[in-house]
């Protein structure tokens, strides 16, 4: 099931917390919380809510977060702040047995997304260190990362008064993007709507817009799987079959399985390179989240028209 978020609902719910939190006790400015985000794209996010010099970014651009691994100082920043704030539901493979060994409060901001199943797999409970059957990129539909906004703004509104009207004001921008992507997404034709992938990314997109995810080169949510010989004999027929004229892949990812099977195929197949778990480089257009929506947006448009 598609989730359907309502602009009026979210903003009333987001009043609503503000106006809890003007008859509670009073708290501070922000001045003293130390946040640490896993990923570059919730380290963004979360500097929209807080003042920004107290947010920490563990996984430097460019990383790939399923392979990252802490470093001694990072499991200090860790231990030392005032809450974490991850994507879970197995993207951060290499820090989940780190996290959930801490007394350091951790958000898996994916559990508050409305997480969707990987291929395969049942609709379950999310939790702490999911083993990684839901699909942990959420982010891609801005709506989701509205809903995870809502939560990273209630545990900061302890800290930092301003929080909750922070969120509300960063919700508009969000939806704003949104409606951009809807309306450019819909004038594709039925023809030009099925997509291809280097691993499983697209879907929250796909679902949300109305795309069909045809395969992935590596199946599941992880850059770590490896796809069989027979698995991708397959996919290229699907791409013959519908005459796939592009395979998307990450920018930060080799893309050698990307080209063969693109080789294979029958007619012309353009590896199209699309920002997905890093933020860009300063000067890339994805240096920030909603640069990295508006970004790929542009670049998924032209691949399809």
């Amino acid at each position: 099931m598609i989730l359907i978020i309502r602009k009026g609902l979210r903003i009333a719910s987001l009043a609503t917390a503000l106006a809890v939190g003007a008859c509670a006790p009073a708290v501070s400015d922000g001045s003293g919380v130390h946040i640490v985000a896993t990923t570059g794209i919730l380290g963004d996010v979360v500097a929209q809510l807080v003042p920004e010099e107290h947010v920490e970014v563990l996984i430097p651009a460019g990383a790939d977060p399923h392979e990252f691994r802490a470093s001694p100082r990072q499991a200090e920043l860790i231990a030392g702040a005032d809450l974490v704030v991850a994507n879970g539901l197995g993207l951060e493979e290499g820090l989940s047995d780190l996290l959930a060994a801490q007394a350091t409060p951790v958000l898996d901001a994916g559990c508050y997304a409305d997480p969707l199943p990987l291929p395969g797999e049942d609709p379950q409970p999310c939790a702490q260190g999911n083993d990684g059957r839901l699909d942990p990129h959420f982010w891609l539909d801005p709506l989701r990362m509205g809903l995870v906004v809502e939560e990273i703004a209630a545990r900061l509104s302890s800290f930092d008064a301003g929080a909750v009207s922070r969120a509300a004001a960063y919700t508009s921008e969000l939806e704003a993007v949104h409606d951009a992507i809807s309306r450019r997404l819909a004038a594709l034709p039925s023809s030009s709507r099925r997509v291809v992938t280097n691993h499983d990314f697209l879907r929250y997109l796909a679902a949300r817009y109305s795309l069909e995810v045809v395969g992935a080169v590596t199946p599941g949510g992880s850059t770590l799987s490896e796809p069989s010989a027979s698995h991708l004999a397959e996919l290229v027929e699907l791409i013959d079959l519908y005459q796939i004229g592009q395979i998307f892949v990450e920018i930060t990812e080799p893309a050698r399985l990307a080209g063969v099977v693109a080789q294979e195929a029958d007619h012309p197949v353009e590896l199209v390179e699309l920002y997905v778990e890093s933020l860009g480089e300063a000067g890339s257009g994805a240096d920030t989240y909603l640069g990295l929506l508006r970004t790929n947006l542009d670049r998924i448009v032209e691949a399809l028209t």
